[in-house]
């Protein structure tokens, strides 16, 4: 049985209603590595995010909201299921995987 704590729970509903944050954040990953830079980190992607949103008049009364404590969720999540993107982040561990509780596979 996996034990999600309140963060894990709040990113999977935010994730499940908003795939396009993902989808948008894979193709900013790969424009990185496709012009040949190396690591990255998630916070420079969620800035890039949020400004192409401004600039195209999405809001976040629009559902285009990008919480930052959901930034090292995705990171993991991205590196998990895409693996020419596995490594490019650079992460810390996070307290739930320093603790008995289980990294989700839902992730």
């Amino acid at each position: 049985m996996e034990t999600f704590n309140k963060l894990e729970k709040a990113f999977i509903e935010f994730d499940t209603q908003n795939p396009e944050v993902y989808k948008q954040l894979v193709r900013l990953a790969r424009q990185w590595v496709n012009a040949g830079g190396a690591k990255l980190g998630i916070a420079t992607l969620f800035e890039k995010l949020r400004w192409e949103w401004h600039v195209a008049g999405l809001t976040d009364s629009d559902g285009y909201k990008l919480n930052n404590n959901y930034r090292s969720l995705y990171a993991r999540k991205i590196m998990k299921n895409e693996p020419d993107l596995d490594g490019v982040f650079e992460i810390r561990t996070l307290a739930s995987e320093r603790s008995p509780m289980v990294w989700s596979s839902t992730l």
